[in-house]
């Protein structure tokens, strides 16, 4: 949460009325995506994985879709922070790419 505050309200132009929406979905998004990565990595049942690596997958279609314009353009990154798409994005495709690597 501390993130996107300062990313979006501190560094960037959102105003404050946008809080307890915009920057609190933000927040959850990264928070989401951290957590399904964190599953997939210490789960052990074979269809857990399966549903992990699907909701990892999709959350990173999900923020490359969205993200990939704005990752391009760093120094439109408020207080230089990388986007929390791009974030999310990352931590999403570790362990997909640690499933490849088997």
């Amino acid at each position: 949460m501390a993130d996107s505050t300062f990313r979006y309200h501190l560094f960037g132009a959102s105003p404050w009325d946008w809080f307890p929406l915009w920057t609190t979905n933000k927040a959850l998004s990264w928070t989401a995506a951290a957590l399904l990565a964190s599953a997939y990595l210490i789960a052990d049942k074979t269809d857990a994985r399966r549903f992990g690596l699907l909701g990892l997958a999709l959350t990173a279609v999900h923020c490359l879709v969205i993200g990939l314009p704005g990752w391009l353009t760093p120094s439109k990154w408020p207080g230089s922070l990388p986007p929390i798409t791009f974030m999310g994005f990352l931590t999403a495709l570790l362990p997909l790419l640690k499933l490849v690597r088997r």
